[in-house]
Parts: C-alpha cells; structure tokens; sequence
C-alpha cells in the first residue's frame, strides 16, 4: 500500500551529477511522493525543473555542514517515510521506489537500507546484502562490517522516528544518526539487495 514518500537530495558543493539524479527521481513511477532538494548554491537548471514539476521544491540554504542542511530538510517534508539519495547517485529505472516501498510495505519495516551497487575504476560491484532481519543489539556489529549500515543514501524510513531522537542527533554524521534511529525501532531491522543506486566511490572504513 502507498504512502507518502519526502525523497531527500542534499547538496552542499558543486555536485556534478545533481541533476541527473533530480531527473531519475522525477522519472519515477511511484504515485505519491516528492522531492526536496536543498542546496547551498543557485542553480538555474534546478529552478527551471522546480517551474515544471510540482512535486519537487527546491531551498537554497546557507549551511556549514551537510548536516544542518538534512535537519533543514526534515522540517519541510511532508511524507510519512522518507528515502534519501546523495546527489552523486541515482535511482537505476522508474521502478525504482516503487520496488523499495513494496518491500518495505510488505515486510512492516520502521527502517530499510538499500544495497548498493558501485561503480569504480570501471567496473560494477554488487552488494552482498539480502532481505533479513537486524535485531538493534547488533546494530553496531553491522556498521563496522556494512557499508550501508554508515550511510543515509538509500534509506527508506519511517517519518516519525526522527521526532524521536534528540535533536543533536539530526545534525550529526549519517553513522551517528542511524545509529540512534536503531535503537527506535519498533518493528524490525532490514537489509536488501535490489541495487537500486550506482556510486563513483563507497566508503569502507568502520568509524568511531
């Protein structure tokens, strides 16, 4: 069953790939969503996509960090779950979130993380993740072992978890953030592999 879908694209820099990524997200299939972007820098290419395109809004936001940007966001959107995408990556078909909502929808997720396939040196590595269950106990164990386990890009979650964090939280790294949206869950924990996005780079070390 649809829901409401924020997507959340953030940009702080000059992202080279932003508005492939705005339009692969405005190709989609899925019904009921919108598109946030909030960037620090005027871009005129976005505005003239926000002209044509209802269901995208675009800020233009002063920020020193990222991370004030993603808390800027969340106070715009509007949907009960909200799936973020880095500006560098990109849904793979128009399928695309309608794939992701289906299973987390049919598996009655709080919180479901992509898994990623990479792009780098030429070459496409697909993830090894698998649709399963994550207890928050071993929240922890996964982020030093998982990749996705450290990052927002391609997370589907559950709106109201984040009134439920302390505030600081929303403007800390994305690994302190779902670290703490862990220990939220009512329901259950999920990893998937639909490799949904392409990325140039993944990061790969365990942070404190």
């Amino acid at each position: 069953m649809e829901g409401k879908i924020s997507v959340i694209v953030l940009a702080h820099g000059d992202e080279k790939e932003l508005i492939r990524c705005v339009d692969r997200i405005l190709n989609q299939n899925y019904k009921d969503y919108e598109l946030i972007v909030v960037s620090t820098q005027k871009n005129s290419e976005l505005k003239e996509k926000v002209n044509s395109n209802d269901r995208m809004t675009l800020y233009i936001k002063d920020a020193d960090k990222l991370e004030d940007l993603r808390a800027y966001a969340l106070s715009k959107a509007s949907g009960d779950k909200i799936l973020f995408i880095e500006p560098n990556d990109f849904l793979i078909d128009e399928n695309s979130i309608t794939t992701l909502d289906e299973v987390y929808t049919q598996k009655n997720a709080d919180l479901l993380l992509n898994s990623f396939m990479t792009l780098k040196d030429g070459n496409f590595y697909f993830g090894n993740g698998d649709v399963q269950h994550i207890l928050e106990i071993e929240f922890l164990f996964y982020q030093c072992q998982n990749v996705e386990f450290r990052k927002l890009g391609g997370s589907l979650i559950k709106r109201s978890l984040f009134d439920e964090v302390v505030s600081d939280d929303l403007v800390k790294s994305d690994q302190v953030l779902l670290n703490s949206l862990s220990k939220k869950l009512k329901i259950l924990f999920l990893i998937i592999k639909i490799s949904m996005y392409m990325m140039e780079q993944m990061e790969i070390n365990c942070l404190n």
